[in-house]
């Protein structure tokens, strides 16, 4: 991947407000080894506004991703909405980071590249269960992992081995 894509220089921009598209296409996920993205497209808005003494960046990353279904293992192509901030400061290495939304850059910074923070946004925005929308899954693997469900034990049924603890507790 060309990290190049995803510099933004801040040194010459002015104070106040400034827009930056970026793409992220299938060499993105290739190369942070995402693997359970297979691929799709997200556009990264990012609003850059510029303070005397801080950056507040704030992207939005819209689009669609290739994943596997986890009930049926169907390919299947997930909305992706998310919006996220951060804040950057300049300082010294010796300045403590407080929050997971802060960052220090080094005062004589004039660039940050946001490809990581992209990487990190998407895979927080992640479902923890991807499954087809609407209950999409093809019906056919539906029908085999209900013929492979376990029956259940009838709530009366005891174990038979509980039926044995049961007899020395009550001696």
């Amino acid at each position: 991947m060309h990290t190049k894509d995803f510099k933004i220089s801040f040194a010459g921009l002015a104070l106040g407000v400034h827009q930056f598209n970026r793409t992220v296409e299938a060499t993105f996920f290739e190369s942070f080894d995402i693997d359970e993205i297979h691929g799709g497209g997200l556009t990264v808005d990012l609003q850059l506004e510029k303070k005397s003494n801080m950056l507040v960046l704030t992207f939005a990353l819209v689009g669609k991703l290739d994943m596997d279904c986890d009930r049926c293992g169907e390919n299947f192509q997930y909305s992706f909405d998310s919006e996220n901030t951060i804040y950057i400061k300049f300082g010294g290495e010796e300045d403590l980071i407080t929050d997971e939304d802060l960052v220090i850059l080094p005062v004589n910074a004039h660039e940050i590249d946001i490809s990581q923070y992209v990487y990190e946004f998407i895979t927080l925005g992640l479902p923890l269960k991807k499954v087809h929308e609407n209950d999409s899954c093809n019906p056919e693997i539906i029908k085999k992992l209900e013929a492979l469900k376990p029956e259940e034990i009838e709530k009366n049924e005891t174990d038979p081995r509980w039926k044995a603890l049961e007899q020395l507790k009550r001696k």
